[in-house]
């Protein structure tokens, strides 16, 4: 096989999926650092079968949710430890004029504070524009539940919001 024309492929596939998959990572990891370590090993698991996978963003997004699953697990202590202490670090998900910041905020902390199962399909559907179909795939649950968990998230994101700005 050809060494470089390899490579290119791998950074084409990884620069296009990557920063989907690193948000989706971060739903589960404590800092977006671990977010960006298990997108990598997810995806040089990923890399040597991707030519025997059928449908490969579902399976990518899957094989993500396992290595961060595991090291979510295995951090379990330490995660609640600096949620606590208020210490998350990271990237903002909304690009936003400077002068709404406060709303970038708003809007972050009210997808967080939704259930995980939610807010994992919401990522999946809204930054990594993946259909009901693949996120069903991805997590192994039916296509109508994916959209379903999306619905239920799009509902409480918006009374929290409405909440907020009454």
């Amino acid at each position: 096989m050809n060494q470089p024309l390899d490579q290119e492929k791998w950074r084409a596939w990884f620069a296009a999926h990557a920063p989907g998959l690193v948000l989706f990572a971060r739903q589960y990891t404590s800092c977006h650092a671990d977010a960006e370590d298990t997108v990598q090993t997810a995806f040089m698991r990923f890399w040597p079968q991707r030519n025997r996978v059928r449908d490969p963003r579902p399976y990518l997004y899957s094989a993500v949710r396992t290595v961060a699953l595991d090291a979510y697990r295995s951090n379990k202590r330490r995660q609640s430890r600096e949620i606590l202490a208020g210490k998350e670090s990271g990237a903002a998900w909304f690009e936003c004029p400077t002068d709404r910041q406060d709303r970038v905020a708003e809007l972050q902390e009210a997808v967080k504070s939704l259930p995980l199962e939610q807010r994992v399909v919401v990522v999946m559907k809204i930054w990594a524009d993946l259909t009901f179909l693949e996120i069903g795939r991805a997590l192994d649950i039916s296509p109508n539940t994916a959209a379903s968990r999306y619905r239920y998230a799009l509902q409480a994101l918006q009374k929290r919001l409405q909440n907020e700005t009454l």
